[in-house]
């Protein structure tokens, strides 16, 4: 993403009185007009759903079958074990020089399914 201005401004007005709340409110409904804009302009059809498992967001095409963003707030270090039967089921899609990576990282609270991400 290219630099943006008003995004610099506003996120010139978070501090840790009001990080959270200011990140909801202001912050990330640019982001994703932003972020929806970029995208759709590129495509011809799209079908975007939001989705909000657990403590983290997603948007995501799903006529393409693709993570368009994610985003959310950790809330320190997750520690249960990751699905690891559930993760081998996941396709990879990618080919056999990709391999699946979490969009959140699983020790942040990132689960499987639409987190799972070809890289």
């Amino acid at each position: 993403m290219p630099a943006d201005p008003r995004l610099a401004s506003l996120l010139g007005t978070i501090n840790r009185s009001v990080s959270e709340r200011t990140f909801e409110a202001d912050v990330l409904p640019y982001l994703k007009e932003i972020w929806l804009e970029d995208y759709t302009s590129s495509m011809s059809e799209w079908d975007i759903v939001e989705v909000s498992p657990d403590n983290f967001s997603y948007l995501f095409d799903v006529g393409r079958g693709r993570l368009i963003a994610a985003w959310g707030i950790g809330r320190g270090k997750h520690t249960d074990e990751r699905d690891v039967s559930r993760m081998k089921r996941h396709p990879k899609g990618a080919g056999a020089r990709y391999h699946r990576g979490h969009a959140i990282p699983h020790t942040l609270g990132g689960g499987t399914d639409i987190n799972l991400v070809a890289q």
